[in-house]
């Protein structure tokens, strides 16, 4: 299953959704907003292989951060257990994915290795740990994901 925009209660019940109330900065709220828009348009691609994906990437300057994150949002639903659950973008919520993908990129700019490692360890399976910690680690060095707005990543 691809990434899904989940709305924050159910229709059926009207209850709400396991999410976490975070206190966000506004460059990680950006950052958020950023790695939701650019989940919603690999909606709509094919699933992809971990290996085909960190093949084919291209790295020129402005796309290089979009396709690192292509190749991650097409990858990451096939390798967690339960998906990849992307809130839609301007929601207050945040999923327990999206706060993963935000402790990835935040460990990977602080060249904390040790706990990029653990936190991929524990939901990715051994044989694709080392394609999502490169991805992690190239999207997380890319600028433009913090200070792009969200209106550019949609053109």
């Amino acid at each position: 299953m691809l990434a899904r925009l989940t709305p924050l209660s159910t229709p059926e019940t009207g209850l709400p959704r396991r999410a976490l109330a975070l206190p966000l900065e506004p460059d990680t709220k950006r950052e958020l907003a950023w790695l939701r828009v650019a989940g919603a348009r690999c909606r709509v691609m094919r699933r992809s292989d971990l290996f085909h994906a960190c093949a084919v990437l291209s790295l020129s300057g402005e796309q290089a951060a979009l396709a690192y994150a292509q190749a991650l949002f097409r990858a990451l639903p096939g390798l967690l257990p339960g998906g990849l659950r992307l809130y839609a973008p301007g929601d207050a919520q945040v999923s327990f994915d999206e706060a993963w993908l935000l402790q990835l990129l935040n460990r990977a700019r602080a060249g904390d290795l040790d706990s990029l490692t653990f936190l991929i360890g524990r939901r990715i399976a051994p044989h694709a740990r080392r394609q999502v910690a490169f991805l992690i680690q190239r999207l997380a060095a890319t600028k433009e994901i913090r200070g792009q707005s969200v209106e550019k990543n949609c053109a």
